[in-house]
This record gives C-alpha cells, sequence and structure tokens, in this order.
C-alpha cells in the first residue's frame, strides 16, 4: 500500500512576517500530563498558544529563536521543567547527492544552527533540549533511493556530533508524512540505510522525528498505520532486526491533519469542522500514549497566521489546555469481530475487524476445536498469513486485540481451516508460458487460445483449421522425490464424427511438446477422447485424476493435444488444473539466519530471540546447539507441525576482552529433508570507556613540562590543603610564563565531562592562570605558544576573571572524543612584570 499523499509542506516562508510576544501572567508549575500533545509554534507567541503551554504539555517545538519563540519555551519550562523542548531552524539552503554529506553537515551547522544557537544566553541555552536539522526533503536528499538514504545518514552522522558537541541533544530526519516511501520492503530498505545515524544519535542521547499526519483522517489503524502512526512499522522492524534501537526516542515534531482537498493548503480545516479535530486528536493521543518510545507530538502549527491558515490550531488550544489534566491511557480494547479463515497450500489467510484502542492482535492457533490455543503472531494490521502448516491439517483459530495500557481483550469467535497441498495450480485465466509447443508437419496448426465459460473463470481452448496435429507442454518443477501426488483436470469435449484425438497426459521430468506428439506412448494418459474410443464426454466440465510418485525426479511435464486426420475435429477445453501432494517429512525453518549482538567491555550482551518452525510435513523434533561458551539456548528441543517456536538466546559476555567472536548455533533433527540448519552469531565486545581521576596527591608524571625562554620558571609543588587531600601549586617570583601537561587514555566515540576544583586570589599585576585540554598528543609548549588551539576549562586573568575569591571552586565542561583516544590537560601560569598570585588545583575528572 501507498499513501496518495505522502510528502508534506515545504519549510515556511517568515521573511517580512512580524515577530510578536505575548505578555500574560508568568507560568507555574503543573502536575506531568499523561498527554503525549504539544504545539509547535512559529513565528509570533499567540495568547491561545501561551494558554496551552502553560498548562504544562510534555514538548514543546519552536522555529528559530527569536524572542516571541524564546518566551514560549521559558513558559513552557516554567510549567514543566522535565518538558522536552526541540528547536528548528529555517532556512531555503540545499544540497544536491553529488555533494559531500560531511561537508554539508559542516556547513549546515556553521551557516544555519550555530548562529542562532550560539547566540542564545546561557540560561536560555540551557532551555533547548532538542536540535532538529533538516526540514523533510527540503535541503537534502532523502528517500528517492537508497543512495539518497545513505547520503542523508552520513550527513546526520556527522551533524549528529556537531550538535551534540554543543551541548545539545540530535533529534534526526524530520520524516515527512507517508516516508520513506513504497511497501514494506522498501521502507526496510530506507531503515538499513540510516541505522547507524540513529545508533549515533542514541550514543549521544538524542532522538529522530517523524512528522504524523493523518491523510485518510480516521480512526482506522490499517490505514493510519501508512500515515499518523507509520512509525510503528519502524518499530515493528527494529524489534526483529535492531533491537538496540527500540528504546530510541521518537520526536513527532510536526503532527495533525494534512492532504484534505477542500481548503488551500490542506490541514485539519479542509477535512471537517473543530468537533471532527477534537474527535479524532483524542483518538489519536490515546495511540500515542501506548507507545513508550514516542515523547510526544507537536502539533502543526500556532503563530504563523495566514501562512498556514488551514493548520492553525489556535482554536483548539483552550481544548488542548484542558485536555492535559483529564487524558487517561486508553483501557481494555474490544474484541475483534468477523474472523475469517480461507485455506491455501501449506498456509491459512486470516482477516478481521479491528477495534479502534488495539495497537497490536494476537493470533491463536489449535490443531483441535475449543483450544488450548498458542499465540502464533502479533501484528498490527487485520490480517495475518499463517505459513508452514502442515495439508490435510484442520487448524482453529481465535484473535484478541492488545493494547500496552490496558491489556488484552478476550478471543473472538473461532474458525478454521482444513488445507489441502497444491503443488501446482493453473486456471488458465491468461495464456501459460508454455515450455514448449508444437505443430506436425504434416497438416495445418490448431488454434490455442483463453476463452471465459470455463469450470471456473475462463480456460483453455484449442480448434483446428483442418487436419494435423498440435501440442503443448507445462513442467512443474519443485516436486518432492519419491512422493505421490495427485494429478487432476477439468476437460470438456463434445463428440465428433471424424477421425481425432484430445489427449491430456504426463511424464516424469522435463520434455517437449514434440515428444509428447512423436512419442506419445511414454507418456502416461490423464485422459483421452478419440473417435475410435471414448468420443467426448458429453461437451460438460468434467473432472479426471489419478496418482502418481516422483521417484527420483523434481519436475513433470504435463502435455494438451489435439489432432485430426479427417476434417476438423472437435474443440476441445481445458480448466482447473491441479497437482496435489501431503508430505511426510519435516523441513527446518529459522528466521533469523544471523544474529549481531553488542556490549561494552565487562558487561553481558542484550539476550535475543530465533523461531524454530517446520515449513514441511509430518512433525518436527529439533535440537538445539552451540559451539561457543558465552552463549546458551533455551529451550534446547522442542517439536513443530507448523507453528513456530521461539528459542531464546542468553549471553554471558562480561568476562571478555574487547574484540569480535564468533560462534555458530545448530537446529537438527535427522528426520528433516534440510537437516541440519545453522545461525551465524557475531559478538562485538566495545571497549569499557576510560575516564580520568588525579587528585594530585603527589606530583603527576608529566607528559611535557615547557617555561617560556622570555622569563624566569615558575615553581611548582604538591601542598596540603587541597579540596580533598593535598593539591597542586603554581607560584612565581618574576615575570615568565610556564606550563606542565600530562596526557591521558580515553575512548573514542564517547561523551565526556572534563572537570578541575581550582584556587585563586585576585592579583594586581598583569597575569594568567590557566587549565585547559586538547584531544590528542599535546605538549607544554604547545600550550604556551598556541593557547588558542586549546579548550578552556577555566583561566584567571587581570584583565579578565580576576581570580574566584580563593576559594575552591568546581569548573567544568563536555566534550565528545570521536575518534581520539589520548587528551591533553594543560595547567599554566604565567605573569608580566611581576610575580603574579599562588594558584593551586585539585581533583581533575575526566568522566
Amino acid at each position: 500500500m501507498m499513501l496518495q499523499c505522502v510528502s508534506h509542506k515545504p519549510a515556511a516562508r517568515l521573511t517580512g512576517l512580524c515577530l510578536a510576544a505575548v505578555l500574560l501572567p508568568a507560568a507555574s508549575l503543573v502536575a506531568q500530563t499523561n498527554s503525549r500533545l504539544g504545539a509547535h509554534a512559529m513565528v509570533t507567541y499567540t495568547a491561545p498558544a501561551a494558554q496551552f503551554v502553560s498548562a504544562g504539555p510534555r514538548i514543546h517545538k519552536i522555529l528559530d529563536a527569536n524572542g516571541a519563540m524564546m518566551q514560549s519555551v521559558r513558559d513552557f519550562k516554567t510549567a514543566n521543567p522535565s518538558g522536552k523542548t526541540v528547536i528548528r531552524v529555517y532556512t531555503g539552503k540545499a544540497y544536491a547527492l553529488q555533494d559531500n554529506p560531511t561537508t554539508c553537515a559542516d556547513d549546515w551547522w556553521n551557516t544555519i544552527l550555530a548562529p542562532q544557537l550560539n547566540g542564545l544566553s546561557p540560561s536560555d541555552r540551557a532551555l533547548i533540549d532538542y536540535v532538529e536539522g533538516p526540514n523533510e526533503g527540503d535541503s537534502t536528499p532523502t528517500w528517492s533511493s537508497v543512495a539518497a538514504a545513505q547520503w542523508f545518514n552520513t550527513f546526520w552522522i556527522r551533524l549528529a556530533y556537531l550538535i551534540a558537541n554543543a551541548g545539545f541533544k540530535p533529534c534526526a530526519f524530520s520524516i515527512s508524512v507517508g516516508n520513506p516511501p513504497g511497501d514494506i520492503n522498501n521502507i526496510h530498505q530506507m531503515l538499513d540505510a540510516i541505522v547507524p545515524a540513529l545508533r549515533a544519535c542514541k550514543s549521544y542521547n538524542g532522538a529522530w522525528s517523524y512528522h504524523s499526519y493523518t491523510i485518510p483522517y480516521s480512526k482506522d489503524l490499517n490505514a493510519e498505520l501508512w500515515s499518523s502512526l507509520r512509525y510503528r512499522q519502524y518499530y515493528e522492524y527494529f524489534a526483529q532486526y535492531y533491537p538496540d534501537l527500540v528504546d530510541l526516542p521518537l520526536l513527532l515534531t510536526e503532527g495533525g491533519a494534512d492532504c484534505q482537498p477542500n481548503m488551500p493548503g490542506g490541514g485539519w480545516r479542509g477535512g471537517g469542522d473543530l468537533a471532527k479535530f477534537i474527535d479524532w486528536l483524542e483518538w489519536y493521543d490515546g495511540q500515542l500514549m501506548q507507545d513508550p518510545y514516542v515523547v510526544g507530538c507537536t502539533l502543526f502549527q500556532t503563530g504563523a497566521f495566514a501562512s498556514w491558515q488551514a493548520y492553525d490550531i489556535d482554536e483548539v488550544c483552550p481544548w488542548l489546555a484542558g485536555h492535559l489534566a483529564t487524558a487517561t491511557p486508553p483501557g481494555v480494547p474490544g474484541v475483534p469481530t468477523a474472523l475469517t479463515a480461507s485455506a491455501g497450500n501449506g498456509q491459512a489467510s486470516l482477516y478481521w475487524t479491528g477495534t479502534p484502542l488495539a495497537t497490536h492482535y494476537n493470533v491463536k492457533r489449535s490443531t483441535a476445536s475449543g483450544g488450548p490455543y498458542t499465540t502464533i503472531g502479533s501484528v498490527m494490521f487485520t490480517g495475518f498469513t499463517d505459513s508452514g502448516l502442515t495439508n490435510g491439517v484442520t487448524y482453529y483459530y481465535v484473535v484478541s486485540a492488545v493494547n500496552t495500557t490496558g491489556g488484552e481483550s478476550a478471543n473472538s469467535s473461532e474458525v478454521s481451516a482444513t488445507l489441502l497441498n497444491y503443488v501446482a495450480i493453473e486456471d488458465f485465466e491468461s495464456m501459460p508460458s508454455w515450455s514448449s509447443s508444437y505443430d506436425a508437419n504434416w497438416g495445418s496448426n490448431s488454434i490455442w487460445s483463453i476463452v471465459p465459460g470455463g469450470q471456473s473463470g475462463d480456460c483453455l481452448e484449442v480448434v483446428r483449421p483442418g487436419t494435423g496435429s498440435s501440442s503443448k507442454v507445462l513442467i512443474h518443477y519443485n516436486l518432492l522425490p519419491n512422493t505421490t501426488y495427485t494429478m487432476s483436470v477439468y476437460v470438456r469435449c463434445p463428440s465428433s464424427s471424424g477421425a481425432y484425438w484430445a489427449e491430456t497426459a504426463y511424464k516424469l521430468g522435463e520434455n517437449s511438446a514434440q515428444d509428447f506428439d512423436n512419442n506419445s506412448t511414454t507418456w502416461t494418459l490423464i485422459k483421452k477422447f478419440s473417435d475410435t474410443g471414448e468420443n467426448g464426454n458429453g461437451d460438460a466440465w468434467t473432472q479426471y485424476s489419478l496418482s502418481f510418485n516422483t521417484g527420483s525426479t523434481t519436475a513433470v511435464s504435463v502435455g494438451y493435444k489435439l489432432g485430426s486426420s479427417s476434417g476438423t475435429g472437435p474443440t476441445v477445453k481445458w480448466d482447473t488444473f491441479r497437482i496435489l501432494a501431503s508430505p511426510a517429512t519435516p523441513a527446518i525453518s529459522r528466521s533469523p539466519s544471523t544474529l549481531s549482538p553488542s556490549c561494552n567491555q565487562g558487561s553481558d550482551a542484550a539476550g535475543q530471540t530465533f523461531t524454530v518452525q517446520n515449513t514441511g510435513g509430518d512433525t518436527l523434533n529439533y535440537t538445539i546447539s552451540d559451539n561457543v561458551t558465552w552463549l546458551s539456548c533455551s529451550p534446547t528441543s522442542g517439536t513443530s507441525t507448523g507453528e513456530a517456536d521461539t528459542i531464546t538466546v542468553t549471553y554471558s559476555t562480561s568476562s571478555l576482552s574487547a574484540g569480535t567472536y564468533n560462534g555458530t548455533i545448530t537446529i537438527s533433527d535427522p528426520n528433516a529433508t534440510n537437516n541440519p540448519q545453522t545461525i551465524t552469531v557475531t559478538l562485538t565486545v566495545n571497549s569499557a570507556k576510560q575516564t580520568v581521576e588525579e587528585d594530585f596527591e603527589s606530583m603527576p608524571s608529566w607528559s611535557s613540562s615547557y617555561d617560556g625562554s622570555w622569563g624566569s620558571a615558575a615553581s611548582w609543588s604538591i601542598v596540603s590543603g587541597g579540596q580533598s587531600g593535598n593539591a597542586l601549586q603554581a607560584s612565581r617570583g618574576s615575570q615568565g610564563s610556564s606550563a606542565k601537561v600530562k596526557v591521558y587514555t580515553i575512548t573514542a566515540g564517547s561523551a565526556y565531562t572534563i572537570s578541575a576544583y581550582i584556587k585563586c586570589p585576585s592579583y594586581g599585576g598583569a597575569y594568567w592562570a590557566e587549565c585547559a585540554y586538547k584531544l590528542g598528543s599535546n605538549t607544554a609548549s604547545d600550550f604556551d605558544n598556541n593557547g588558542g588551539t586549546w579548550t578552556m576549562v577555566k583561566k584567571f586573568a587581570n584583565d579578565g576573571t580576576n581570580g574566584n575569591g580563593n576559594t575552591w571552586t568546581q569548573y567544568s565542561t563536555t566534550f565528545n572524543s570521536g575518534t581520539n583516544t589520548q587528551i591533553s590537560v594543560g595547567f599554566k601560569l604565567g605573569s608580566y612584570g611581576g610575580a603574579g598570585p599562588t594558584v593551586q588545583w585539585d581533583t581533575l575528572r575526566v568522566q
């Protein structure tokens, strides 16, 4: 299924619009709400929006960091300090697929995000939680191809780092409604492409975002799972293939009703009145409350006035403010109704009518009417195909509705399906792709066509314009060796006074139509009509069948023939050809075929699961073994007649060193046609995060020291009276500049905080006392001569911060190690024209 409307609006054009703030009484702290609804504010901060914000929603988004928008953020944080804020910065800038995505990310940070974020005061900066990047597909390649998605992934790996390095949480992708586009397989391909960036965002305590609009404006889960709730399909996929991402926070940074036809720009106003939108929002909010990874949805929009009038939520804000206090998670969902089951070859197809409060449906099966039932699947949609079943067996099914807040409903009414094993089906609704055709050279060719009036639907018809013999052969593959099958076909043939023959026959293996015509005695007849034998069947549809055993072959050739040696012969028709079998041997199916656990050194990897299923006949009696000591499976044996058994894999990896480890899980049944089957396990143990603790109880083993040649050296010592125990002290008797540097080992790709306690009196002369760091291995000479390339933890100077009252005070800053595995930490004391203060440092931490 694909949406008719999959691309949302372009970014709002803000040029020339007024920026205004609403002056209201200050917001006050309110109780945490259950609701996940918030506001997307842009341009102006309206009175209705302020009413909603002051009621304490969980989430709030602004477009740009202007004064009005930041006032809305201040009010929001006052009402709900634990609420989450997100900012997007508007731009018309765009990049192309041929551009370097990493360079583009640097440009986006330097020219779009950093100017606004760095312009915030420290107090306002602290109020911003998440920072978005490009909006939907406005500025970058996105979902037009896998290559575009990979470009976007690389772009976000870099931009997430830059956002995190600036002290914010990255919120990646801003996926427009209905995207990634296409069917479920295309969605999965796109998700595969961006998993590295999603993992990077998670490592920075970040999130990703989707624009959650209803396209059909409905409360039908089957429809909304492709638009407003499309993100659930992403997390369903994560649960199966990327379990480390199932708790990645999701911010729905736009939401509401979109693509409505009756108003310019769409929006909820184009699809109905206020009452309809409120009714939908109540249902929608109830759905969001059931998804624990959803932080919330910022409804688009408030403040832009005419630009997005059809979406304006100011009229809704009073209701939203009251709703925050009364919102409650949904209760137990209703019972599914109208369950049906239809039998197929080795599978049964189920359909039912859902219930609005459900997020999933548990499908349950039994081989006995009334149960007990085994849950065989949990699905979001109101349909399920149960495959790998044993043909000839009757299966009984019920379905229940489930949500995360209310629990599970009672079971539906029971239905049943009895399976037949058709390994070949030809209904002649269109002309088959014949394996071969033949017309004897002594006469005319027959005319073959598909005509209506078959035993069911259309049928195959053959007529002759004169004497001759013509044959068609269709080869059917994928049969099992040494297996008995039943072949059947409907034939309709009138009697004829002339000399004719009309035959349906088979021959094991791959054979041609010419062989059927010239060596027909080597073929086995299913049915033959002729003027010298059975002369037609009254021109009535009649089924004919026989049984055969494949022996060592896995293919059978089926031939259709009409010939005459006197006149034209009868008009013959065939329909509803079947080959039916009931295989008696089991076959092992396992999913997935590979597992890729990971963990940090010193911890156990998270458990995983796989399924074992019998996709053949009879009963699969399997055992499970492995060849490594760091994993175990439970259970280690079981049986399956078609149901999928879940096996849990537990990892004991805490004692392993960092590195990559390989193991194999083996599923065995000597009676299975494909025994054994294996699962490859690749374990990655990451290095533990290394930290630094320097308490200056004794003089460190400095990596390097430096004294400027233009003055004297400072005096460095360990003294008592530190912040805790001893401390490092530096003093000077005359002018000069001296530095000490120690290089410490850290872990690449990790977020750190560096802190130190410092005690420095004020001083009347020219001086500088510094504590700084620089990633990599660097020298004290570099610290003294190239101090601008080092990042200050704290600096005191006569022309800046002149001491701290000679009181132990902690100073800190954060950084990400990136690709670096070392950090250089420097201490410096310099003065000009005199001695300078006595400075002390203590309790250095890099954690």
